[in-house]
């Protein structure tokens, strides 16, 4: 987890040394951590009291463990080179941040998507539909109604309740292709799966 909040917030660099600097320079780029700190006072009071008990739990594991080495052997080897380091408290936003890049690392089409940006200005229509043929929507029918995908229409249809609260404060600002149930939020998709187009 500690690893993951230093990469996903662009501190890779703060544990491997200057190998981290060019994971650093793109995450930062992409701007994961800036996003996640400006959503979460959006969030609905209940989600953020969800992702503060959270973070409750692993600051009352990391401070029973004392000292890093004891959180694991990983710890330990770090100590070596970084023999300062120590674990900083998790926070709502860490959790935040982490569920961002878990959406890019669910990006499927990002390579397809750049391809087809890149030549939909050289090509016509016809023939990017031919190479890049429209989501067929009759044969496999979205999750989410047409209403759903209508910024702040989902909050009232029954679709929206379906992943609970996450997928209902989510669905109510999608930006997606049709296809499974998204988490996405204004420019980012803070979490989800097959079938969605994310815009970091």
């Amino acid at each position: 987890m500690d690893l993951r909040r230093h990469i996903s917030a662009g501190r890779l660099s703060e544990m491997v040394g200057k190998d981290g600097l060019q994971t650093d320079r793109v995450i930062r780029t992409m701007g994961w951590r800036q996003v996640a700190e400006a959503e979460l006072p959006t969030l609905a009071p209940s989600t953020r009291q969800g992702l503060q008990a959270y973070a409750d739990g692993v600051n009352a594991y990391i401070t029973k463990a004392g000292s890093p080495a004891n959180l694991g052997v990983e710890y330990s080897v770090l100590g070596q080179s970084f023999p300062d380091y120590r674990v900083e408290p998790w926070t709502p936003a860490d959790s935040l941040t982490w569920l961002i890049a878990m959406a890019w690392d669910l990006r499927g089409d990002y390579d397809n998507e750049l391809t087809r940006a890149r030549l939909v200005a050289t090509i016509t229509p016809a023939r990017l539909a031919e190479i890049f043929p429209p989501y067929p929507t009759a044969s496999h029918s979205p999750i989410l109604s047409a209403l759903d995908w209508a910024p702040g229409a989902a909050s009232s249809t029954p679709s929206s309740k379906m992943g609970g609260e996450w997928a209902g404060e989510a669905s109510r600002r999608s930006v997606a292709e049709p296809g499974w149930v998204v988490a996405v939020r204004s420019s980012t998709c803070v979490g989800q799966a097959a079938g969605c187009r994310v815009t970091l």
